[in-house]
């Protein structure tokens, strides 16, 4: 065989191996996210690190800053999942229902099911509020969600423009 073609089988060999090895490795690492719905008709799914959705019940979110546990429930289609998280509070997660929708701020909570029956979450992700809406677009009086945004500072491009 000759060498120029050797070189070109030995490249081709090393990057197709470099692609499967990518693939597998992404296909490993991704998490996609579930409602609470779907999570907890899935108990296979219990063992495995993932992400559910869900809203913030209205009273549940308990928090203790001397220790770092935050407790709270999340729900969807009438089923609720109660979370577990150590670590410090989101600023913006609170247990209070939105006006535009009358449901608790929106979470993402990553990790798994505890021995409990408790999703033990090792990060989590919430939505922002209304507050951040633009006042322009935030309706005809000015306001979102009942909450004043006239001294909100309005969210711009880089360099503040």
């Amino acid at each position: 065989m000759p060498q120029k073609t050797k070189i070109t089988l030995v490249i081709v060999l090393v990057f197709a191996a470099i692609v499967v090895l990518a693939g597998a490795n992404l296909r490993e690492n991704t998490v996609y996210y579930y409602s609470v719905s779907e999570y907890l008709a899935d108990p296979s799914l219990f063992t495995k690190h993932v992400q559910v959705k869900g809203n913030v019940v209205q009273g549940t979110l308990k928090y203790d800053a001397s220790t770092l546990d935050l407790r709270f429930v999340i729900e969807d289609k009438g089923k609720r999942l109660p979370v577990y998280h150590h670590g410090v509070k989101p600023d913006t997660l609170n247990d209070h229902p939105q006006a535009e929708t009358g449901m608790g701020i929106e979470v993402v909570a990553a990790g798994k099911m505890g021995p409990d029956n408790v999703f033990q979450a090792k990060q989590l992700i919430v939505k922002c509020p209304s507050r951040y809406i633009d006042k322009d677009k935030a309706g005809q009086n000015g306001q979102s969600g009942g909450q004043d945004v006239s001294s909100t500072p309005k969210l711009t491009g880089a360099g503040g423009k």
